[in-house]
């Protein structure tokens, strides 16, 4: 039972931990698209100080940025999401973790018992012998 339980904890480390990798993975692509946009917005400013107006461009920047803008949106949902699952799963290595002290410790309870007995049973066998000789 304990090996199982071992067994169960460490297949919820696991998948914990590939959700923390992927999370990661996803909060870095979620930067990556706002310094993106970021970096179109001034380079889109810049360039129209220098070039002029230009409804085409601005219209094709425009829809650009909000090209980008609604990624960026879609990565946060992403993200969101993961958070949720991430969350559940933690739950879930807590609850393994628990499950397995609980029956380390349980194991640990009977084994104490099983001592103790032995003990009172090696005391009451030399008592035993102790009154044999008093009597004979």
């Amino acid at each position: 039972m304990l090996l199982l339980r071992e067994h169960t904890l460490e297949d919820e480390r696991i998948k914990l931990s590939k959700i923390v990798q992927s999370y990661n993975k996803e909060k870095e692509e979620l930067e990556n698209l706002i310094l993106k946009l970021e970096t179109l917005k001034n380079d889109s400013e810049k360039y129209f100080q220098q070039v002029g107006f230009c409804t085409s461009l601005i219209n094709n920047y425009g829809n650009y940025l909000s090209k980008i803008d609604s990624e960026v949106i879609t990565q946060q949902n992403i993200i969101k999401n993961i958070e949720i699952e991430l969350n559940k799963q933690q739950e879930n290595t807590k609850k393994a973790y628990i499950e397995l002290k609980t029956i380390e410790n349980l194991k640990q309870k009977q084994k104490e018992d099983y001592d103790k007995q032995v003990l009172y049973e090696e005391i009451k066998t030399l008592d035993d012998i102790t009154n044999s000789k008093r009597t004979a």
